[in-house]
């Protein structure tokens, strides 16, 4: 395997935290790769000073599948943004700093003005959600790996050998809960407020400067909650909740940007107060992130033509990879990581079959489990044998509203699924419309297999779960 494929392997495989420890200057690395697609212009959307957002609440949560791009924009936003310190610890005129060369070359320099006001400026911090069972699921196991990410930010900022002179700077509770951190010395309480502690310490420590806070797989302890009866992920849930809500509600003046990713809304729906009302962006509507979210035509395009792909190969690779539609607009996206591994077989001359190799990812990439509970119901089954027969459904594609959600999470648990309960279609169809299984066909009200790579998928999820139900025998919960 040559080094452009193991760098791309690491970069599209790996989670964000472990990113950006291999490769501190991760974005570096993609932007050289050959199928890099410039989304810079999503850094106009987030620090435009006229936006409204900016002026009143600039939080953003943002959905879609897995392998639309989610973490490499956090990436982009980290290194666009980020603060950078000389040898005393003193940040850099933006311009003689290497993301200034980087960037210049990228679609965001037309914009001077954000450029100037916005590039290098900014602590920031992140906390990767989708590893926060690392140390183990007991509560103490989730508090010591949110200690964890809070202490290696710090130390992003403030080396361990200069702890003590910066130690005078702050108030007494603000150092207490350094030495804690440091010392691994915490409770459960301290550790939810160690958000709101770590963006006040930095905003002070950079002489008022508001600090951006990138928060990565956001839905994971959430989604996880909901789809198992195991306390210790409810619990985990709470504590990540709550440490947010203590930010975003006690640390919002030393806050600049807050961006939030994740994949399903069935959480935050479930959740009445929507983490402090923090704004939402579902994956396909209409909205300004839309286009900054998998790859579009104009993408697929420019990569066509720079590995010299003949018409009869970009028919065959559309045909298979297009098909994600936005509801209003009709915006075309195509899934980035399926692209990437077509791509990236080409670049490596390789003759395995890249459609093999996308189709396992995508069925790795996708929670098989929880779709089983509903397939139980002869209903659901009935739709999902009806879409693959005829490639589309018509049934209003559905915003979770919180009582359908709860309805729904109990049937995704497996408490019910017996064919003569009512069942909310609607919410179920959009719960794995969000996971990337279906897109829009003409507006809100029909739900499309988007491609044969999803068709393929849906297809072998049936005849195992057809296989698996032949074995046993139906039991009702």
């Amino acid at each position: 395997m040559n080094q452009l494929l193991s760098t791309t392997v690491l970069l599209f495989s790996f989670k964000l935290s472990e990113v950006t420890m291999m490769f501190p200057n991760a974005y570096d690395v993609l932007v050289e790769l050959p199928f890099f697609v410039d989304k810079t212009e999503m850094l106009k959307t987030l620090f435009d000073d006229e936006q409204p957002s900016q002026a009143g609440n600039p939080f953003y949560y943002i959905t879609c599948p897995r392998g639309f791009g989610k973490t490499i924009n956090l990436l982009m936003v980290k290194s666009f943004a980020e603060i950078i310190l000389d040898e005393n610890g003193h940040p850099k005129n933006y311009t003689e700093t290497e993301t200034f060369a980087r960037f210049s070359k990228l679609n965001i320099a037309k914009h001077d003005n954000i450029m100037s006001n916005h590039m290098a400026r900014y602590p920031v911090i992140i906390i990767d959600l989708s590893d926060i069972f690392h140390y183990g699921t007991s509560l103490e196991d989730t508090c010591l790996a949110l200690n964890t990410i809070l202490w290696f930010e710090l130390q992003n900022y403030i080396k361990l050998h200069e702890l003590d002179k910066h130690l005078e700077k702050f108030e007494k509770p603000d150092r207490q809960f350094i030495q804690n951190i440091q010392r691994k010395n915490f409770t459960a309480e301290q550790v939810q407020m160690g958000l709101y502690r770590l963006t006040k310490i930095l905003y002070e420590l950079f002489n008022e400067t508001k600090v951006i806070i990138l928060v990565d797989e956001f839905d994971t302890t959430a989604t996880l909650s909901l789809l198992t009866t195991k306390t210790y992920a409810l619990e985990a849930n709470a504590m990540i909740n709550g440490m947010l809500t203590q930010a975003f509600e006690y640390a919002r003046k030393y806050i600049k940007l807050v961006l939030l990713t994740g994949i399903t809304t069935l959480s935050y729906s479930s959740d009445p107060n929507k983490l402090h009302n923090t704004p939402h962006f579902p994956f396909l509507n209409d909205h300004q992130f839309t286009a900054f979210y998998g790859f579009g035509e104009q993408d697929v395009d420019k990569l066509f033509d720079k590995y010299e792909c003949d018409e009869t190969e970009r028919i065959q690779v559309r045909e298979r990879h297009k098909g994600y539609s936005s509801s209003q607009n009709g915006t075309i996206l195509y899934n980035s990581f399926s692209m990437v591994n077509y791509f990236m077989n080409k670049e490596n001359d390789t003759k395995v079959a890249s459609e093999a190799v996308v189709k396992n990812a995508f069925k790795q990439r996708t929670p098989l489990g929880p779709m089983s509970n509903f397939l139980k119901n002869s209903e659901f089954r009935k739709h999902i044998e009806d879409l693959l027969e005829k490639g589309k459904f018509t049934y209003p594609i559905s915003k979770i509203h919180h009582p359908d959600a709860i309805n729904t999470l109990m049937m995704l648990k497996g408490r019910r699924f017996a064919g003569t309960e009512p069942i909310h279609v609607p919410t179920f169809f959009t719960f794995y419309f969000e996971m990337g299984y279906f897109s829009h066909f003409g507006g809100n009200h029909t739900y499309v297999l988007p491609n044969q790579e999803v068709t393929e998928t849906l297809d072998a999820i049936m005849k195992v779960y057809k296989e698996l139900s032949a074995q046993t025998t139906p039991s009702r919960v």
